[in-house]
């Protein structure tokens, strides 16, 4: 009996209701996986996908795995977003970006992509310890070994994965402390680019480097025009993405605003900015649909 029919029988027999249904979808989510996999679990669940941890019987080595949820409406917007989100994750290969390996269909129809497995700390919960750590005169090392300088030797390799990304004409849009992970022995990634937006790479005469080859993604074009929504978190939007303005938006945006959330210059330090009540986030989103000014275009300011 395939699951919704199950999940379908229990919610007749007991009268569930919504919410519960959709527990119940997740609850009793096993995978009938492809070889050579085998599900051994889940790690983490969003809005929309969950990734889950399997193993590769063939290399006999673990592996994520990320799906849709199956209490999502996996409509044709909503797949497509996916499928885009694995191809530009595989496309931009660079160390910094977590490797994707295979994308496919579940037995249901949903689609599916297996990357490596990672593991960590986000640079949100390094900042914390990292602040709460240091004196009222200097920067001292935080319990678990971190320090000043690693962290910013860190944030470094955060800014050459976001050049790279650039560079193949893809914007990341929901850069933040919360996706960057940082590994035990000196990994650093940039992670979750279900937001990514590919706009082209800049003009060879002004990125300093060689010809990108382009991005071949599922329905680059056509979700180009509907980007004008605002997607992200508030509190780590430019103000270009907080108009929700496609053409405005680029590297020098991303860039700048990337640069003020850490405090770098003028003061030469890291601000406690990163750490801060998240529910501010409102705040600032309200800040930016309040400005009076409209950005200029990323290709003005390239022609300029």
């Amino acid at each position: 009996m395939a699951r919704d029919e199950v999940v379908q029988a229990y919610v007749e027999r007991f009268g569930l209701g919504h919410e519960a249904e959709e527990a119940l979808h997740d609850l009793i989510d096993v995978l009938a996986l492809p070889e050579p996999y085998e599900d051994l679990g889940p790690i983490a669940a969003g809005g929309v996908g969950e990734v889950r941890r399997v193993l590769d019987r063939d290399l006999r080595r673990p592996m994520a795995l990320k799906q849709l949820r199956a209490s999502v409406d996996a409509t044709p917007m909503v797949v497509e977003r996916f499928v885009e989100e694995a191809q530009v994750t595989a496309q931009l290969q660079h160390p910094g970006v977590v490797p994707v390996h295979r994308m496919g269909q579940l037995d249901d129809g949903r689609p599916f992509y297996t990357m490596k497995e990672i593991e960590g700390r986000t640079l949100f919960d390094v900042l914390t310890e990292l602040h709460a750590a240091q004196d009222a005169s200097h920067w001292v090392p935080a319990p678990s070994g971190w320090t000043l300088r690693r962290l910013l030797e860190a944030v470094h390799r955060v800014c050459e994965t976001i050049a790279y990304a650039h560079h193949r004409g893809v914007l990341h849009r929901d850069l933040k402390p919360d996706n960057i992970m940082l590994g035990a022995f000196g990994e650093v990634w940039v992670v979750d680019w279900g937001l990514a937006c590919v706009i082209g790479a800049p003009p060879p005469e002004h990125s300093g480097a060689p010809d990108a080859s382009p991005l071949d993604t599922l329905g680059s074009e056509r979700r180009r025009t509907l980007m004008g929504g605002i997607s992200g978190t508030p509190a780590y939007m430019s103000p270009e993405q907080a108009w929700g303005d496609v053409d405005a938006m680029g590297p020098v945006a991303f860039v700048r605003k990337f640069a003020d959330d850490f405090g770098v210059a003028p003061v030469g330090r890291i601000r406690a900015r990163a750490v801060y009540d998240r529910a501010s986030h409102v705040y600032g989103m309200t800040l930016a649909l309040l400005a009076s000014t409209r950005p200029r275009s990323t290709r003005s300011r390239w022609a300029a």
